[in-house]
């Protein structure tokens, strides 16, 4: 599991690189704010850190090309039928 990745390994990850783990192993769509506190709380991010880095990671979640909003949460493009 993710949780149990050492400090400096999570600290060196992206957000957008978190979340595709914490995706892949929960196996379940997720709202935004969901993912986010996850990736954050795992990235140990603070609360000034965790503002001034959402709406990145809004940003790079769009782009990114492996996550999909589908019916109001985040999944992974994989998991939806011909796409």
């Amino acid at each position: 599991m993710i949780m149990g990745i050492e400090k400096q390994t999570r600290e060196k990850r992206s957000l957008i690189d978190i979340a595709k783990q914490v995706m892949f192993e929960k196996k379940q769509a997720m709202s935004f704010s969901q993912l986010y506190s996850e990736v954050t709380q795992i990235k140990g991010l603070d609360e000034t850190e965790k503002r001034a880095r959402m709406s990145q990671f809004y940003t790079d979640l769009n782009a990114d090309g492996v996550f999909v909003f589908n019916n109001n949460q985040w999944i992974l493009k994989r998991w939806r039928r011909n796409v």
